[in-house]
């Protein structure tokens, strides 16, 4: 497990936010070798939120998507597989993370906090 969360804002035009995102974790996949980070992405809307999942997966990265139009047993095998690594990248819209999953305030997974 990583030794602390890091947290990563890039603000670029709208035009290059996808080939940022994929160079981003490119990155961070090279530097990790055996790629245990995880990673949450937050976008604005719940359309930006499918198209950044629907990317990452065509670009061949395990990633769920976690919103609140999925289905509840949807949104719990998102959690469940970022939790476990099956899928170490998760998008969701800003912030969102339901309070029984939130991440307690010393988590060490490489990726960000879960905030409500």
């Amino acid at each position: 497990m990583a030794s602390q969360v890091e947290q990563v804002v890039h603000v670029c035009a709208e035009h290059k936010k996808a080939r940022k995102l994929l160079k981003h974790i490119a990155d961070l996949r090279k530097a990790d070798g055996r790629s245990k980070s995880r990673v949450l992405v937050f976008a604005n809307r719940i359309k930006t939120v499918n198209f950044i999942g629907d990317l990452l997966m065509r670009q061949e990265h395990k990633c769920g998507t976690l919103h609140g139009e999925l289905k509840q047993d949807k949104r719990e095998k998102a959690l469940t597989d970022f939790k476990t690594g099956k899928s170490p990248i998760l998008a969701g819209p800003g912030g969102y993370c339901p309070p029984r999953y939130r991440m307690p305030g010393n988590a060490r997974h490489g990726g960000s906090k879960c905030f409500g």
